[in-house]
């Protein structure tokens, strides 16, 4: 296109675009190999076609790309391409979801994205971003100096409203707390003992409900203490709030010293 450094080796005969055919067998081999953690949200950028000076001029080469893996049986292993979506049978195959834990080294730190799927891996019903780093943005955010982050956390399936039970919608079915309760596990066995959510302001409740609390109105972030593990598991276990497991704790030990001074 006009105005691009691309353009110069083009017209100077240093640079050679791909045949139309070409790259399409390019991008299906791309997409078939995509690592489970990127989505492509464009495979082609939006270019009116007279501006494009050399190349395919296919303005819907996506479609194009998808139509020949579908031809061929296969099938992209991208975000986008494996969300439920409106899967009729989606609850009952949620149901049946295995959590699945990929771990990636990125940007100077260790990247884990945690996800249900289906035994094929071919359905995504919803993934998490964990964050492991020591220094993760702490220069622009001091909040998060030693702590985890969770960088996202999404469900997918058509939207339904929290006090709404559905047999055929996957939302509301405990993936996120699930998803949310192994990044704090994993996050403790790595030694972290604070962990951060960026978190809108439609969801903060979501997260203040499980023991992530904002430092501040201004603040992007929430954060939570990791608990020892033993706690944590009391808390899941019985579905009681942190403050209440360490009540009852703090009140057996007690009743436990007690007898040990009665009987010493």
């Amino acid at each position: 296109v006009p105005f691009t450094k691309i353009r110069e080796w083009f017209e100077q005969g240093e640079y050679r675009p791909y045949g139309h055919e070409g790259l399409v067998e390019v991008l299906v081999y791309a997409m078939c190999h995509v690592q489970p953690w990127i989505r492509l949200n464009r495979v082609i950028r939006d270019i009116p076609c007279e501006y494009i000076l050399g190349g395919t001029r296919c303005t819907n080469l996506r479609q194009v790309v998808e139509n020949k893996m579908r031809k061929d049986n296969l099938k992209c292993a991208c975000i986008r391409c494996r969300e439920v979506k409106d899967n009729a049978g989606a609850l009952k195959l949620a149901q049946h979801a295995e959590l699945v834990k990929r771990p990636y080294i990125s940007s100077g730190g260790l990247e884990y994205f945690l996800s249900f799927e289906d035994g094929s891996r071919e359905i995504l019903y919803g993934f998490l971003r964990l964050r492991l780093s020591t220094n993760a943005g702490e220069e622009c955010f001091p909040e998060l100096r030693g702590a985890a982050l969770i960088r996202e956390l999404h469900v997918y399936g058509r939207l339904v409203r929290s006090e709404e039970k559905s047999s055929t919608k996957v939302q509301h079915i405990g993936m996120g707390k699930k998803l949310l309760q192994e990044a704090e596990k994993i996050s403790r066995e790595h030694g972290f003992r604070r962990i951060a959510v960026i978190s809108g302001v439609g969801v903060r409740t979501y997260y203040h409900d499980r023991g992530y609390i904002s430092l501040s109105q201004e603040g992007q972030f929430q954060l939570k203490q990791l608990r020892d593990s033993s706690v944590q598991q009391l808390s899941n276990t019985f579905n009681l709030s942190h403050q209440t497991v360490r009540i009852v704790v703090s009140i057996v030990l007690f009743a436990v010293v007690k007898l040990l001074v009665r009987y010493s």
